[in-house]
């Protein structure tokens, strides 16, 4: 039993050591923000993004509110703690009521206007009153043009066993799975922004691939050429040898014939 259960675990680590680490040009100080649904997960996230290369710093803690996000951002932008992503996984404790949440979540994202990428991970349906909160995060990521949604509730929801009676709170496989969403986003994102640099380089670059392969179709003729140059060498070569060896053979005939008219 401990055997299977320590292989399932060690799983996404494993794959996580073998990553590349974070491209430049992505900042790679991390800042994650939330309340006791993440802070379980707090080691197995260190465990999977740190082999990648970012430098993770997660504040969380139990019972944590939306509205104390922005003291936790500007903190962190004061003393150079983020980079270019933060994650937030908040709503868990205010979002009973939306009004409430969608005004902490405006707040939140105002303060987080000069960064590139804000990542906020919705609920898993443990309540009623979790559909109509995680749409208010839907309709946040539509208003913020830097916020994407990292959709735990389309991941957990349908699978209970990624948590605890209490429906949200992750046990130990919930807080892998977590961990592991948060990781690919974090690799998607990292594609993503090294995707967009190189695309913004100069157009030469396709053009240029497409001139190397007629380089290589040019150079591939060029044999072909040298094949003929040589047959002719050799064709002049013989010719030569034989003209060679016919007056060669008629200056043996006249040596010959002096001896007998000497004589």
């Amino acid at each position: 039993m401990c055997v299977v259960l320590c292989a399932a675990f060690v799983g996404p680590v494993s794959s996580a050591a073998a990553a590349p680490p974070v491209p430049p040009p992505v900042d790679p100080r991390l800042l994650i923000i939330g309340d006791s649904v993440i802070l379980g997960a707090k080691g197995w996230i260190a465990g999977l993004l740190g082999p990648r290369g970012w430098h993770v710093n997660q504040t969380s803690h139990e019972s944590m509110h939306t509205w104390e996000a922005p003291r936790i951002v500007d903190a962190n932008l004061q003393r150079g703690g983020i980079g270019d992503v933060v994650v937030v996984q908040l709503g868990t404790n205010d979002g009973i009521s939306a009004s409430e949440l969608t005004s902490y979540m405006e707040t939140t994202m105002q303060h987080l206007t000069t960064v590139d990428r804000v990542y906020w991970i919705n609920m898993r349906q443990f309540r009623s009153w979790v559909p109509a909160a995680n749409a208010v995060i839907a309709t946040a990521a539509v208003k913020w043009p830097t916020l994407r949604v990292i959709d735990w509730d389309a991941r957990s929801t349908p699978d209970p066993s990624l948590v605890y009676a209490d429906g949200y709170h992750l046990n130990g496989r919930g807080q892998a799975v977590m961990a592991q969403l948060i990781a690919e986003t974090l690799d998607a994102f990292a594609i993503e922004t090294t995707g967009s640099t190189t695309t913004t380089r100069p157009t030469t670059t396709r053009p240029t691939t497409s001139s190397s392969v007629e380089t290589s179709s040019t150079k591939v003729s060029v044999p072909g050429k040298s094949t003929g140059m040589d047959l002719i060498t050799v064709l002049a070569l013989v010719a030569g040898g034989l003209l060679g060896i016919g007056i060669g053979t008629m200056f043996a005939m006249r040596v010959r014939k002096k001896p007998d008219s000497s004589a």
